[in-house]
């Protein structure tokens, strides 16, 4: 059973006779090309996978139901997938954490069944590895972990094409998630991958993982090799910016997260030692942390200021004033609002579509409520 001690998840760490893998990493940070790579090498996949879309047209490798699932978790601890404020676990009380925790477990034998080797991937897995390390062990199965890691502007740089994400909101999620799954995950068999690394030479890539994590894959990577080069090349990567000076961040998260970038990638390259990098990483998360809490008493008084903008807006259209401003200050805010109520209204009838429409549905939601900054309310 998972139990919430001081904030924190409490989990346990016995040998046990099966493998679960846990692909951690940042959004559009290659979590999905390495999970195809892991599955044409005999790495158990989810059963119910979203499909591929414009964004990544080559699948997700990642399981519908347990997307949901975390959304849900986070969702009831008051968060989201675009957060970048620390989990607190806190903010669930036992009654919600024991159901989630069996819930967790009816997901993963559904998904995986009897399987000794399989795989889950999903990037809000970042912020609550104690959950599913421990939903792993009551699911009968050893973790292993492995973190892939991809240049924060490029991340960035995704996360604004494909959501409209800042430049700033996406380097911060980018901190928090490097930075917690790297911190709830020592003392596993773990290992780091570039994403780089991988589109490059992925012979070499899957060798190194190999040796980190003490796994034989099922399916040797000569006979894996077709399939994996199938979906493995260059043509993944469509943000290439390699400097934090590229982009407008404040001087102290541009200095975290070079400071973060250049030890992942030294660990990704067996250029460092894990052991010697811990108290460097605890103290940019610790820092962090507090940058983070900062941010957002600032942004709760910016929204304050946009409410009673908001509020002067409505009032200006209820009696006909500064049609101009109307027409074009705020057409994309009503634009975006049209676009998600149809797609609420559509997510009524889900139980009429098919399981991928639906989760294209949900998928949609998310970005209309970035483009739009839409509250966000409970699909039904």
């Amino acid at each position: 059973m998972v139990v919430a001690i001081d904030g924190h998840f409490m989990v346990r760490s016995e040998a046990l006779g099966r493998s679960g893998i846990l692909v951690l990493g940042m959004h559009r940070s290659g979590t999905s090309a390495l999970t195809g790579v892991l599955a044409a090498l005999g790495v158990v996949a989810p059963k119910t996978q979203i499909s591929g879309d414009k964004w990544n047209s080559r699948g997700y490798w990642e399981s519908a139901r347990i997307n949901h699932f975390n959304e849900r978790l986070l969702s009831a601890a008051g968060s989201a997938w675009d957060d970048w404020s620390r989990f607190d676990p806190g903010s669930l009380d036992a009654r919600e954490l024991a159901r989630f925790a069996t819930e967790s477990n009816a997901l993963l034998r559904s998904e995986f069944g009897n399987e000794k080797l399989f795989a889950i991937k999903d990037p809000r897995i970042c912020r609550i590895v104690p959950f599913w390390l421990e939903a792993l062990r009551a699911f009968e199965a050893s973790p292993i972990v492995i973190l892939a890691v991809r240049h924060p502007v490029e991340v960035a740089g995704s996360l604004q094409s494909r959501d409209q994400m800042s430049y700033i909101d996406g380097v911060m999620l980018w901190l928090r998630s490097i930075l917690d799954a790297e911190h709830e995950s020592r003392g596993l068999g773990r290992s780091f991958t570039r994403y780089d690394d991988l589109l490059n030479d992925w012979r070499s890539a899957v060798k190194k993982l190999s040796a980190d994590i003490g796994l034989v894959w099922p399916v040797s990577p000569d006979h894996a090799a077709t399939e994996i080069e199938k979906f493995i090349s260059s043509d993944l990567r469509h943000n290439t910016a390699r400097s934090l000076h590229d982009i407008d961040l404040p001087d102290v998260l541009s200095g975290w997260a070079s400071d973060v970038w250049e030890i992942v990638s030294g660990l990704a390259g067996d250029l460092l030692r894990e052991e010697d990098v811990y108290s460097r990483l605890d103290g940019i998360r610790a820092e962090f942390a507090s940058y983070c809490d900062a941010v957002l008493v600032e942004r709760e008084k910016q929204n304050t200021r946009s409410n009673v903008s908001r509020a002067d807006l409505n009032e200006a259209r209820k009696h006909g004033r500064k049609k101009g401003f109307l027409l074009s200050g705020s057409s994309v805010w009503f634009k975006n609002h049209r676009r998600y109520w149809i797609a609420r209204f559509l997510l009524l009838a889900a139980p009429a579509f098919s399981s991928e429409y639906t989760e294209r549905l949900r998928r949609r939601l998310e970005r209309y409520e970035a483009q739009g900054r839409i509250e966000r309310k409970t699909s039904s």
